[in-house]
């Protein structure tokens, strides 16, 4: 593993609060592997998956859920983005979700028998690996909630961006327009529609990726 492989891996907040040195040694042992996924190549599918946590240790990977001939993008893992944890200890056949490589990629995948064992050795590993299925619920409860909710769902997710991620009252954007527009379940003319009148209202300053929120009361 190259060093600013090891260093992405050790950032991942399953190894918050560990000493890299101790880090290292729980991964000496048995069920650690790493593997290279060319741009646009499966990471995961709904059914050609492992039993394992993923962490991107280099280049960057989208995390889909199809049905009925759609596809909806749930987030976009980049590096020391961690998935995998809804099949860890779950025996159904099937993966929620569909993980893509968006560019060249490595992943260095942790096996439910290693990480079974490393809950014993380093109880702050079990601990950290709870925060994550923590968030990913709320994470999810925020989604839903976003595509559910009546009124504009743009408006929705910005005020949601906002109030997670919001800084001098600018929100980058996790996605292009056309992601954005699939995250939403509309359709590219009606997102573009609809920041344009709130541009025009004066709510929003779109440029790029940032949007800046002149008006929040008028999102809520």
């Amino acid at each position: 593993m190259k060093p600013s492989e090891k260093h992405a891996l050790l950032q991942a907040p399953l190894f918050d609060g560990i000493p890299a040195a101790r880090a290292q040694d729980l991964l000496q042992a048995g069920g650690v592997s790493e593997r290279s996924f060319a741009a646009g190549e499966t990471v995961f599918t709904e059914t050609d998956f492992s039993r394992a946590i993923g962490v991107v240790t280099r280049g960057a990977a989208r995390v889909e859920k199809r049905a009925g001939g759609k596809r909806v993008i749930m987030s976009t893992l980049e590096r020391s983005g961690t998935f995998g944890m809804a099949a860890l200890f779950d025996e159904r056949p099937v993966f929620p979700t569909v993980i893509t490589a968006t560019r060249a990629s490595t992943v260095v995948f942790l096996s439910r028998e290693w990480l079974t064992a490393a809950f014993r050795e380093e109880p702050r590993l079990a601990e950290n690996y709870i925060r994550l299925l923590s968030a990913r619920i709320h994470f999810l409860s925020e989604k839903i909630t976003t595509l559910t909710r009546s009124g504009s769902k743009l408006q929705q997710y910005l005020l949601n961006e906002y109030r997670l991620h919001g800084q001098e009252n600018r929100v980058t954007l996790s996605y292009n327009m056309a992601e954005l527009a699939r995250v939403l379940g509309i359709g590219r003319t009606t997102l573009y529609r609809e920041l344009s009148d709130l541009e025009e209202a004066g709510i929003i300053k779109k440029n790029g990726k940032t949007v800046t929120v002149l008006k929040l009361e008028e999102l809520s």
